[in-house]
């Protein structure tokens, strides 16, 4: 993890990595909630904003990805639609303020709905093939 300072727009990461570019994006990616309920916290948005790169854009997308960690499937896309609709609801409180960083998860939803419907498929072949 590591702390942002929204005037130098940089982030600080504790460990060092080799893939610098990422590393930072992806521990942003596990930044606080506001006390409002959004999120990310505004002082990475603000960051993120600045700096609006594809790299930043990954790498946050990945630490998503990976801060979800190993979980038990259920059958078809539900788990999958639930996460879709709360980084669309962030997105959306967050578009008019930060539209870099609105994109960059409605981009996250995208993705995870895109995961829903593999989901779906495969939950519907698993039913039509023999045990």
């Amino acid at each position: 993890m590591g702390v942002v300072d929204p005037g130098t727009t940089t982030l600080c990461p504790i460990r060092p990595c080799r893939d610098r570019r990422s590393v930072h994006w992806s521990a942003s990616s596990r930044s606080p909630a506001e006390e409002t309920g959004e999120w990310p916290c505004l002082p990475v948005c603000e960051v993120m904003e600045r700096v609006a790169s594809q790299e930043i854009a990954k790498g946050f997308a990945v630490g998503i990805y990976n801060a979800r960690g190993v979980h038990w499937r259920g059958e078809g896309g539900a788990q999958e639609r639930e996460l879709a609709a709360k980084y669309r609801n962030w997105a959306m409180k967050l578009v008019f303020d930060y539209p870099y960083v609105g994109s960059v998860l409605e981009n996250i939803a995208a993705s995870y709905d895109r995961e829903a419907g593999w989901q779906d498929s495969e939950a519907r072949v698993r039913k039509r093939l023999p045990h």
